[in-house]
């Protein structure tokens, strides 16, 4: 803590800081917020070693002249944000110092005698893990968030109550001023601060408007509440309805909202019966306290059409108002004492500039645009400073925005006013649209062009109104089309300019003129031949990725096609015509696209994903001429590379024989993947990456990709070497989205886009960009302290699997080749796919939305809403609302009643395919799935109707299935929703959840229920084994079919107590099941073990299983297609299955499965077999083997395991 001189600025004493050599007085010491100055000293709250403390200081000197302990932190205030950042300070009133520690506990202290006057302590929010019964403060993860708490400390004192809103606590406190009993209390909503209070009305100001509560008038009512019940080391939550005294709500009720997409940007005051609250969109609104009604708006007036002034803290002063914002300090008239002052100074002198200007200023609020622009004109004949040529130049280019036709004339005058190239672009901005209004194509097109060559770096975002900022170019370029549109019969001058631009292009040599001119006119026909030469360009220089981006470009604009054509320019009259809803996959194939890319992945030694694209060449552009006028099947067979042929060669069936197996003993050279983790693909994996997986390792920070046989690709760091950067990972939050060869790993509170094209160097994937999304004040170590919601584990510790997090991360939305979307926290943002570079900003957008489109649309929906509001891709335009389909379903009250409501978006939507959707409700006795066009307002396909029991899983974003209970089976293609399959399977009572697995040329499904226990039986808990990602089967069958809907296995394979290994590699023969056990007896002693085994995906036959003791921290898995094998790798070992075309022999078989591993301590036969016998009579009493053997022997390999002991394939 710092005190200067206020006349001279120099530092007249500081206190606090580190105990070193240095130490100044009061070292050790943190000062919990500013100090209130009082009667000559400063009153300050202070912690040393987590005692709370209030200090006396001497105001001149610094010099501590006593001090009061008030409390003692649970734990130092580094380790609470709370405290740190609360600010929190001291009130006074009559004699009492009221003091908030931020620490669960309010203090008041008598002044005279600097005692305890008395102590309130309020309840921080708890929560208790219901399956541990641990009990858990609320730590930095709860507090983190200034929008779910109260966001300031300072007590208020009125009419001897003192009200309390503790930044640690959910309720707003009412307490007596002499004793400090509770009067009442009131639960927060969205309320930020205690405004004040007014006439016996307490005002808060909230995220969404202002409230009012009585501050003397209180009811009783009736409220469940949460208090957790310790017993020993164990807590359980125990509900419980109580009586709380609360306010009368004062105005009626009513609340004064705010406008559209505004925010409080800081403390307002109260004047003349009037709060006035600062707001985020740079105004700042005044609330009638007296009615509760809104009595006016203040505009900041935007200069440039730049970023508003927005106001921070306001303080009301001698007239003036200061504003304090993290910009700096603003000062502004009050309106009535501006007037005076104009009057005043007028009447002394007609001729004074500075009143002129001021009063220019009063009439342009008023909206007397012409008078104001006289008295401004006036102002600067009279003193033509900066301050009047400034205020002349906005009031003129408010006028061409607000009224061209009157204002067209000022442009001479105006342009003579212009100083910075930022001027000039807004006038040639508004003189552009202002003639294609009024039909003056050639002049509007001319100061189109204009503008485009001013801006010779466009990277910085545009203010335009208070809700959206976009980059020049992309606003330049929406309104080229718009203009080319309006035209129709002149648009062929608008066309001899564009082309002149190109030609220019083509003449130059490097890239940067083609990527400029896509810039400004990519949405143009002959964007075409632009995008034509700049994918051949960056092929030639190896710019891989960006030839790729260029290239789906390409595909997706064709020439006659024009996005924006019936845009109107009122961004709120939608045109249903302007976009082609009918090409549902934004990123579809067609045969020269696929061509032109083999080609470029042949040339760039990447055989195989060029594989890729010849094996589609070959398949569904047989015949179609593709490139160079041959078909795809002729540039497969013409096919001169030898690596990429021996990758087509992989694709061949694997014998289909015995499989032999031969295991290997433990290495020392073999790692541990524990910190290695398996990342979910979210949205469409994209051609290159449905047969890939993408692990994430947190140790090394780095990123690996494998190929559908379990070889691993690459490996590539996603931090510095050097950076001390950490990655923490939440499996619930980090997901990997796919455009092309662009990978966006989302980890929630940090975005990064990864190149995994160009690795000409020789190393892996490049980190091209990175965007830290983390609220400043949230800890990204806190994404590890989610809540968790898990059932217990065998031995009775909790597997965490942390909640959804909401606030302080970002939301991703589509990916295209044009454009990444993603929200931070209000922000709508589409940022540059290479670059990271944001292309516009839309402000306002309801927190936490789902956010889907295609290359032309971006929808937001906001939670419980049944419309989404869309917005153009290209710049951020808002083009209107849709309705979402939603149906009304029963909700369950915290006091037992029903309330009829609609299903949330979120309930709904199971996948966005583009800018479509696929929704699953709930109607009564059925369940529905129906794909659904939000632009179009119509359905894609009739809806399909399946029982109330059936359960969904998609394949990737190509397939959809749908089982029911009784075993109707239905496989539906994407998007078209054709069917594949409708068959009927075996029923299944207990059926609870499916999955749908796309695995080569074959659809999987494997099904997972609880079976019902036998009597005597407890069910057997299994664990994924680390670095996996894995579907739980207590009970389930698998069943494949092929890519036309045929069953292909004669009967469905069971499954019970294992656990599906998902993102495994596809190609692979084999369909792997593995997990981890807990054995448990009766006597305390316990053991793991680790369960694998293997489905044969052509046959559906078991070709191995086995167990192994102790646990696994590995789970490797790789295909060899050219010697046929399959390598599986645990800590304890290695298997290898070979694949062969010797004569399958069941018996033998099925006798050695169990017999694989050489590390089991094998018992003689006859006594395997007498342990058998002893086993199976004990079983007949009820029991189980588990519970009477505590010995280290090992289940007799030799013998078939029953089906409650060890997890089973049949």
């Amino acid at each position: 803590m710092a005190a200067y001189d206020i006349h001279t600025g120099k530092l007249r004493w500081h206190l606090g800081g580190p105990a070193d050599q240095f130490a100044l007085r009061q070292a050790e010491t943190f000062f919990l917020g500013a100090p209130l100055p009082l009667m000559g000293n400063l009153y300050v709250l202070a912690e040393v070693n987590e005692e709370i403390r209030l200090m006396a200081l001497d105001a001149p000197t610094g010099d501590l002249l006593w001090s009061q302990q008030l409390a003692m932190a649970e734990q130092g205030v580094l380790m609470d944000p709370a405290r740190r950042l609360a600010g929190a300070s001291p009130s006074y009133c009559e004699g009492i110092l009221i003091c908030p520690t931020c620490s669960g506990a309010v203090v008041a202290v008598e002044l005279a005698t600097r005692s305890l006057l008395w102590g309130y302590s309020y309840a921080r929010p708890e929560t208790v893990n219901r399956y541990s019964g641990f009990v858990f403060q609320a730590g930095p993860y709860w507090i983190s968030q200034p929008a779910q708490r109260w966001t300031e400390t300072a007590v208020t004192v009125a009419e001897g109550r003192v009200l309390v809103a503790p930044v640690d606590s959910d309720w707003l406190h009412c307490l007596n001023l002499i004793d400090g009993e509770l009067l009442w209390r009131y639960r927060r909503k969205d309320d930020l601060y205690v405004a004040g209070v007014y006439q016996d009305q307490v005002v808060l100001v909230g995220r969404g408007g202002v409230r009012a509560l009585s501050l003397s008038e209180t009811v009783e009512q009736t409220e469940t509440t949460s208090a957790i019940a310790q017993r020993g080391t164990r807590a359980t939550i125990v509900k419980e309805k109580v009586s709380i005294t609360v306010p009368k709500p004062a105005w009626d009720g009513r609340t004064v909202e705010f406008p559209e997409g505004s925010l409080p940007s800081g403390r307002g005051f109260l004047s003349g019966g009037q709060y006035f609250v600062p707001l985020s969109s740079g105004e700042v609104l005044a609330v009638d306290l007296a009615t509760g009604e809104l009595a006016h708006v203040s505009k900041s007036r935007e200069s440039s059409e730049s970023d508003a002034m927005v106001p921070g803290n306001l303080v009301c002063y001698k007239g003036k108002v200061l504003s304090q914002s993290i910009d700096g300090l603003q000062v502004f008239y009050q309106l009535a004492s501006a007037r005076r002052e104009v009057e005043r100074r007028l009447a002394a002198r007609a001729d004074d500039p500075a009143a002129l200007s001021l009063r220019g200023e009063i009439l342009l609020d008023e909206g007397k645009l012409s008078e104001s622009i006289a008295s401004f004109r006036r102002a600067h004949q009279l003193d033509a400073n900066g301050r009047t040529r400034s205020l002349l130049r906005d009031a003129l280019l408010e006028g061409l925005r607000s009224q061209f036709a009157d204002h067209r004339r000022d442009a001479e005058e105006i342009e003579s006013l212009l100083d910075e190239p930022r001027q000039w672009a807004t006038y040639l901005r508004l003189m552009a649209t202002g003639l294609q209004r009024m039909g003056q194509y050639v002049a509007a097109m001319d100061c189109y062009l204009k503008l485009v060559d001013l801006d010779q770096d466009h990277r910085d975002l545009e203010r335009l109104g208070k809700s959206l900022s976009v980059r020049r170019d992309r606003w330049i370029q929406a309104r080229l089309a718009e203009l080319r549109h309006d035209a129709q019969q002149r648009s062929a001058a608008i066309d001899q300019a564009i082309e002149g631009r190109l030609e220019a292009a083509f003449e130059l040599p490097n890239v940067a003129p083609l990527r400029r001119f896509l810039d400004y006119f990519g949405d143009h026909p002959t964007a075409a031949k632009a995008r034509r030469e700049l994918f051949l360009r960056l092929k030639r220089s190896d710019q891989l990725l960006e030839a790729e981006m260029v290239l789906w470009q390409q595909r997706q604009s064709p020439e006659e096609a024009y996005p924006r054509a019936a845009v109107s320019m009122d961004s709120e009259r939608v045109n249903s015509e302007r976009v082609n809803s009918d090409r549902v996959n934004s990123e579809g194939w067609d045969g020269p696209a696929v061509a032109e890319l083999a080609e470029m992945l042949r040339q760039s030694k990447q055989p195989e994903d060029a594989a890729l694209c010849y094996r589609r060449l070959g398949r569904e552009f047989s015949d179609v001429v593709c490139l160079s006028g041959k078909t795809g099947r002729e540039l497969l067979d013409a096919l001169p590379d030898e690596a990429i042929r021996r990758v087509l060669r992989r694709d061949t069936e694997w014998p289909i024989g015995k499989v032999e197996v031969t295991t290997t003993s433990a290495k020392r050279q073999q790692l541990s993947i524990r910190g290695r983790y398996a990342i979910p693909f979210c949205g469409s994996p994209g051609p290159f990456f449905t047969e890939k997986t993408i692990h994430f390792d947190q140790g090394r920070r780095s990123i690996l990709g494998y190929d559908a046989f379990g070889k691993q690709l690459f490996s590539g760091m996603l931090v510095e070497a050097a950076s001390r950067e950490m990655l923490p990972f939440n499996p619930s939050l980090t997901h990997v989205h796919v455009s092309g060869h662009l990978l966006l790993l989302s980890m929630s509170h940090k975005i990064m886009a990864i190149d995994t094209l160009d690795c000409s160097d020789g190393g892996g994937p490049k980190l091209l960009w990175s965007h830290d999304l983390s609220d400043p004040a949230f800890e990204a170590i806190n994404l590890r302290r989610l809540p968790a919601q898990v059932p217990n584990l065998a031995w009775g510790m909790p597997a965490f699997r942390p909640a959804q997090h909401r606030g302080g991360t970002s939301v991703l939305g589509p990916i295209t080749s044009g454009y990444v979307a993603f929200q931070r926290y209000r922000n709508l943002i589409a940022a540059d796919p290479l670059t990271g570079e944001v292309l516009w900003m839309r402000h306002g957008i309801a927190p936490d939305s789902v956010l889907f489109g295609d290359n032309e649309l971006i929808f937001a929906v906001a939670a419980d809403e049944d419309e989404a509001t869309v917005y153009c891709a290209l710049d951020g335009e808002l083009l209107g609302k849709r309705t979402i389909p939603q149906i009304e379903h029963a909700r369950v009250l915290p006091d037992g009643a029903r309330r009829s409501a609609l299903a949330s978006f979120g309930q709904t939507c199971i996948a966005t395919l583009g800018r479509n959707i696929l929704t699953w409700q709930l109607d009564g006795s059925r369940q529905i799935l129906e794909a659904y066009d939000p632009w179009q307002q119509r359905p894609l396909w009739p809806p399909r109707t399946f029982s109330a029991d059936a359960k969904i899983c998609l394949a990737g974003h190509e397939a959809i299935g749908v089982l029911q209970r009784d075993g109707r089976f239905v496989l539906l293609a994407l998007p078209e929703g054709r069917t594949i399959a409708e068959v009927r399977l075996e029923p299944d009572a207990y059926l609870s959840e499916i999955r749908l697995l796309r695995s080569g040329d074959q659809y999987v499904l494997v099904t997972h229920g609880p079976r019902p226990l036998l009597p005597g039986e407890d069910r057997r808990t299994t664990q994924q084994i680390p670095g996996t990602l894995c579907m739980p089967i207590s009970f389930g069958r698998v069943y494949a079919f092929d890519l036309e809907g045929n069953p292909m296995w004669p009967k469905p394979a069971q499954i019970e107590n294992q656990q599906l290994v998902l993102g495994q590699p596809a190609r692979l023969p084999v369909l792997l099941f593995g997990c981890q056990i807990y054995d448990r007896a009766r006597s305390g002693s316990a053991r793991y073990r680790v369960s694998v085994g293997c489905i044969d995906k052509r046959t559906g036959r078991k070709v191995y299983r086995a167990t192994f003791p102790n646990m696994s921290s590995m789970f490797e898995v790789v295909g060899d297609p050219e010697k046929d094998t399959v390598d599986l790798t645990l800590t304890q070992g290695g298997v290898t299955l070979t694949f062969t075309d010797k004569p399958v022999d069941e018996a033998s078989e099925a006798e050695g499965e169990e017999d694989s591993a050489p590390w089991r301590r094998k018992l003689p036969k006859t006594a395997g077999a007498l342990l058998k016998a002893l086993e199976r009579a004990v079983i007949g009493h009820g029991a189980r083997r588990s519970d009477m053997d505590d010995s280290e022997h090992e289940e007799d390999p030799f013998g078939d395991a029953s089906a409650d002991e060890l997890p089973a394939i049949e």
